[in-house]
Order: C-alpha cells, then sequence, then structure tokens
C-alpha cells in the first residue's frame, strides 16, 4: 500500500513544478514588459523622420476653366507641394459646383475622391484626356481655357495641359 501513496505524491509533485514554470514563465514576461514600458514611453519610433510625416505648404501654380462642349464641366488646378525632398506637383480636378473630384498626378496616374470620406480610389494610368472623362463621369471632349498666374511660357502658361503628363502613357 505504500506505493500507491508514493506515487500520488509524485504527480503532485510534478503537476506542482509545471505549475511552477508556467507561473515563472509569466512572471517573466509580464517583468519585461514592466521594464521595457517606460522606455518605450519616452521615445519617439519616429526619431528622425519628424520632416517625412509634417505638414508641407501647398500652392496653387496655376488652373484652367475646362468645358465640354458650351458648358463648364469644372476646374484643373495645377497644385505644387513644398517638401524636403524636393517639389512634387499634381493637378486636382473640381467640378463646376467646385466639389473635389480627384487628382492626377504627373505620371498620369489617377486618384478618384471618394465623397464623405477621407479616401481615394486609384483608377489608373490615363492621359489628361481619359484621367478627366473618367473624373467627370463624361466622354468630353473637353476644352481648356488658362484662367491661372501669369509667367514663363511654359506649358502651364501657354495652357497646355496635355503637355504636362510624360508623353509615354499617350
Amino acid at each position: 500500500m505504500i506505493l500507491p501513496v508514493m506515487t500520488s505524491n509524485r504527480r503532485n509533485l510534478v503537476a506542482l513544478g509545471a505549475a511552477m514554470l508556467v507561473a515563472m514563465h509569466w512572471l517573466f514576461r509580464i517583468m519585461s514588459v514592466a521594464l521595457v514600458l517606460p522606455q518605450a514611453a519616452c521615445e519617439s519610433p519616429w526619431h528622425g523622420d519628424e520632416m517625412r510625416f509634417a505638414a508641407r505648404p501647398v500652392q496653387e501654380v496655376s488652373n484652367w476653366r475646362v468645358g465640354s462642349g458650351d458648358r463648364l464641366a469644372g476646374w484643373l488646378r495645377l497644385l505644387e507641394m513644398k517638401g524636403p525632398d524636393g517639389d512634387a506637383s499634381f493637378f486636382r480636378v473640381d467640378n463646376a459646383q467646385g466639389q473635389w473630384l480627384g487628382f492626377i498626378d504627373r505620371q498620369g496616374r489617377v486618384y478618384q475622391r471618394i465623397p464623405f470620406s477621407m479616401e481615394e480610389v486609384f483608377r489608373g494610368i490615363y492621359t489628361m484626356k481619359e484621367a478627366l472623362s473618367l473624373l467627370f463621369e463624361e466622354p468630353g471632349p473637353f476644352s481648356y481655357s488658362a484662367s491661372g498666374k501669369a509667367g514663363s511660357q511654359s506649358a502651364v502658361d501657354r495652357g497646355d495641359v496635355e503637355g504636362m503628363i510624360s508623353d509615354k502613357e499617350k
């Protein structure tokens, strides 16, 4: 009868040892988090990247009145954003009521703005005429009349909107 008593004590000791190992494992995890958390709260994970995420000034370089037939379809605005890595320019497209429809970058990538949200949807790479048809949701043809700021005789100032996007997409 002594043998069964020893076996049950042995089982209890093994179970107690396993429970202590699990408890020590979790105690070690909690202590490591408790020691690391105050240090993480004092340090910024974006160390050195402050300018990458900072607000940047945007200015309107020029704008065009976009017509479809004899009516005003909207406005095409050339905006320039100043940044630490250089300037980035893009076109903002507004309809005749002044609602922001989307934007087109210099490579012809078109992003359509979703109303009542802060999201844009990438629609593809198009020529300027195709991009305007997509954003205005009408086939065109579109006419441009410059109404922007005066400056040097570049493609922007001449109103040559098609010349603003690289020819590889055409």
